[in-house]
């Protein structure tokens, strides 16, 4: 179904597609099933030792693990992680997972499974809340933080929040274009309350995000420092 609505749309057209799988059942599978609809020579379906050296526009990454899977077989899938680094890393416009995200987030914490369920469930939260968060969350995954999103400090609840590894912890809000005495007055009030906490606030406003992420994120180091 998805591969058909890629197909569909006219901007994507042109793009190249990619099917990666950890099993060669599903592979041998989506094959027939590409063969069928007549897309087999357009779409490549393929282990992550398939992808080895190629990449294509669009990539699709199925796991496969999902609930009634053997724990054996779960394990499998995560081991040796770097062949999932492959398979995600192999898309130049885009990535879709197709996965049992319930079922992954009951895997280990410290299992990539784990962390990619949280990581698409992260970006599905910010996709939903505001642009401008995404992309900075994009920027910051870019230089190696790990932002906590939409934490909880006491009864307030930030856009990010980071640690340094010298202790200092930063709150970081996304400020919109609208702004009045209530919203400067309550704005304050909440700063002042995370400093209290033992908290630096650091102000982003969204048009910055959006037009000079760079120098947004320069103003993170030196907060940061």
């Amino acid at each position: 179904g998805l591969i058909r609505k890629l197909r569909s749309d006219s901007k994507m057209q042109h793009y190249s597609i990619g099917v990666v799988t950890p099993f060669s059942a599903q592979k041998d599978l989506l094959r027939n099933l590409l063969e069928a609809d007549g897309a087999a020579s357009k779409i490549l379906a393929d282990s992550a030792y398939g992808f080895q050296g190629d990449e294509r526009d669009i990539i699709i990454f199925s796991p496969v693990v999902a609930a009634g899977i053997t724990s054996s077989a779960s394990k499998w899938v995560e081991s040796p992680p770097n062949l999932i680094n492959v398979a995600l890393t192999r898309a130049r416009q885009a990535l879709f997972v197709v996965a049992d995200f319930d079922y992954c987030l009951q895997q280990e914490p410290s299992g990539i499974l784990r962390k990619l369920a949280d990581y698409c469930n992260d970006l599905q939260t910010l996709r939903d809340t505001s642009p401008a968060e995404l992309e900075l969350y994009s920027w910051m995954i870019v230089e190696g933080w790990s932002p906590e999103i939409h934490p909880r400090i006491g009864d307030v609840e930030v856009d990010f929040s980071l640690s340094s590894k010298d202790g200092v912890r930063l709150a970081i809000e996304v400020d919109g274009a609208e702004f009045h005495d209530e919203t400067v007055t309550i704005d304050r009030s909440r700063d002042s309350f995370l400093q209290a906490q033992g908290w630096k606030v650091l102000r982003v406003p969204a048009r910055a995000i959006l037009e000079t992420p760079h120098n947004v994120i320069e103003k993170i180091k030196g907060a940061l420092e």
